[in-house]
């Protein structure tokens, strides 16, 4: 891991991750960013982008909200959600809304713009 560690520090800025990039002043946060969502299916990363919609602040919305926007029943969406919250895009919260961070939500936002 500390490879893969060192080798995602020295490694260029993507074109995808510039403006996060400029955004956060850490090549370290866009880098951890880009490696998570390099790991979802095509499906998955389309998902996270739609969660872009979301106001960030950082954004809070139930897996229900989610469900609806990925045109997908709770069940679904669930199992979706939790793959997402195993790669830290977003976080479960005791009241068992769904919270992601504010620069997650907007490289959301970027990437649905791409699709």
């Amino acid at each position: 891991e500390l490879q893969n560690g060192e080798r995602l520090l020295r490694a260029s800025v993507p074109t995808d991750m510039l403006q996060l990039t400029q955004e956060t002043r850490s090549l370290t946060v866009a880098a951890l960013i880009q490696r998570s969502t390099r790991l979802l299916t095509d499906a998955q990363r389309a998902r996270f982008a739609q969660l872009g919609v979301f106001a960030a602040k950082p954004a809070s919305f139930a897996v229900a909200d989610a469900a609806m926007a990925w045109d997908l029943d709770s069940g679904a969406a669930a199992i979706e959600m939790e793959t997402l919250a195993g790669l830290g895009l977003v976080q479960p919260m005791s009241d068992g809304r769904i919270q992601m961070h504010a620069l997650l939500n907007r490289f959301a936002a970027t990437i649905l713009k791409e699709l």
